[in-house]
């Protein structure tokens, strides 16, 4: 049997889309005439708590699908309810992930072309999964991308302007740019490689990243893929405000790595695992919820997640298209 599992933030979008995205979902579900139940949670981290709970229930031989209706953060939580050990290098039998965004970001469905088709239930309900990868981080595991530094800061100041009525959440994030890069802080944070090289100094921005996106569309990371079995690191050195003004068009589009600027300043590079260290109680943004940390430790947890990708929906070139079917019986296509 497979049974679909919606579980709805009820706070995402400001409130209004996940008031909205329950019928939706009994509208789709009705029609296709599915197994599913709508959950609602409650408080942060209860969407892990909640998936942890169903999967300790489920019967030997079902399929659950879990739908995180909500932000990156959401999907953050729901990733972490099916990913239990940096081992786990296969996703759990019968256990499949999606999400439908409806939070202030959606950064992780931007790596995917036709990125609309998300937010559509009867697409989600049709598509089939396909393993990628997640990272571990710390004491648990991340989906997207982690950002220290400039980056963070700006995510940190959106997340203030979002709450504002007044304040459209697509212009959010390039006012909060605007605000950090008036104040031009770096960061001195030590970097510690697999090899056991390290690089201590002040960044203006660093990022360990699975997805390409972050800020609502800035295309951070754009060699990463999310099957490939590799973190893509970003470390840029401080700046001058002007020189970081140059670079933040060709950043939110992907192409500062090609800059004369972006050559000399960023440090890209692929790896299995990386740390950062910081000498005080640094925000840090993972998948875009803020915390503070003395340190964070990564590695690259490969082909653990069986995610759903809506059908009609394209992929990279250079993904490894593996898919399992909905029934459970793997597919692979060139």
């Amino acid at each position: 049997m497979i049974k679909h599992i919606f579980i709805v933030n009820p706070v995402a979008g400001k409130g209004v889309e996940g008031k909205r995205i329950s019928d939706i979902i009994k509208d789709a579900c009705d029609v296709s005439r599915v197994n599913y139940e709508i959950y609602r949670t409650t408080c942060k981290g209860d969407a892990t708590v909640y998936v942890k709970k169903r999967l300790a229930e489920k019967p030997l031989g079902d399929i659950y699908r879990f739908y995180a209706c909500g932000g990156d953060g959401t999907f953050n939580e729901v990733i972490n309810g099916v990913v239990h050990d940096p081992r786990q290098y296969s996703p759990l039998p019968g256990v499949q992930v999606g999400v439908i965004p409806i939070g202030t970001g959606n950064d992780f469905v931007r790596n995917f072309a036709q990125k609309e088709f998300f937010s559509d239930v009867t697409k989600q309900l049709l598509g089939d999964p396909m393993n990628i990868d997640c990272y571990s981080f710390n004491d648990r595991f991340g989906i997207n991308m982690f950002n220290v530094g400039f980056d963070c800061d700006v995510v940190c100041k959106a997340a203030e302007l979002k709450k504002k009525s007044f304040m459209p959440k697509a212009l959010a994030y390039m006012v909060g740019v605007a605000i950090v890069l008036i104040r031009n802080r770096g960061s001195v944070i030590k970097v510690v490689r697999s090899d056991g090289s390290e690089l201590a100094r002040e960044f203006e921005l660093c990022a360990v990243a699975n997805g390409g996106f972050c800020g609502g569309g800035f295309h951070s990371a754009p060699k990463s893929r999310q099957n490939d079995g590799l973190l893509d690191i970003s470390l840029i050195s401080k700046v001058s405000r002007l020189q970081f003004l140059s670079l933040v068009g060709p950043y939110k589009k992907g192409t500062h790595l090609n800059t004369r600027l972006g050559r000399r300043v960023v440090n890209y590079f692929q790896d299995k695992s990386i740390a950062f260290y910081f000498d005080r109680d640094t925000a840090v943004s993972v998948d875009g919820e803020i915390e503070l940390v003395r340190k964070a430790e990564f590695s690259i947890v490969p082909n653990s997640v069986s995610f759903i990708v809506p059908v009609g929906v394209e992929y990279p070139l250079n993904f490894r298209r593996r898919f399992i079917r909905r029934d459970g019986k793997r597919r692979d296509t060139n």
